[in-house]
């Protein structure tokens, strides 16, 4: 498949799109994996999550190889530092909650709004697979 012709405005800006796509689904499969150990009474599900999440993450990073766009992903990884922090942070204080908090309320609805403003203005190639990561993070109920 011949990779479509992009501006370099766009090529630009899905480089830190992506990357902040693939460095959040990554850090979400990490976070879920590690949720389950804390949780073990719903670990079935949170591996599950961890598991999809990991695949949104592979399914990105193939995206920009096909768009042959590399990934900005210092600068993803900058920005979701702090929220690692404090994800890590809960986990050894062993708070649940507040470690759920972070993953399933914050990390995920930015993603969720993330994906959302982005999709309108896609490309041919990513708007499919941005779509199925909606539609999946939709239907986790």
């Amino acid at each position: 498949m011949p990779v479509p012709e992009l501006t370099p405005a766009y090529r630009d800006a899905y480089a830190r799109i992506n990357g902040l796509a693939i460095v959040g689904e990554g850090l979400a499969d990490r976070h879920f994996r590690k949720l389950a150990k804390l949780v073990p009474e719903d670990g079935d599900e949170l591996w599950r999550l961890a598991a999809m999440e990991g695949g949104h993450a592979v399914d990105f990073v193939g995206c920009g190889r096909q768009l042959a766009i590399r990934p900005d992903l210092p600068l993803a990884s900058r920005l979701f530092a702090p929220l690692h922090g404090l994800f890590n942070e809960a986990l050894s204080a062993a708070d649940p909650v507040g470690a759920l908090v972070i993953q399933c309320l914050i990390v995920e609805s930015f993603a969720v709004a993330a994906y959302r403003c982005y999709l309108p203005v896609a490309d041919a190639h990513a708007a499919p697979i941005t779509a199925t990561v909606l539609a999946d993070e939709a239907d986790r109920g």
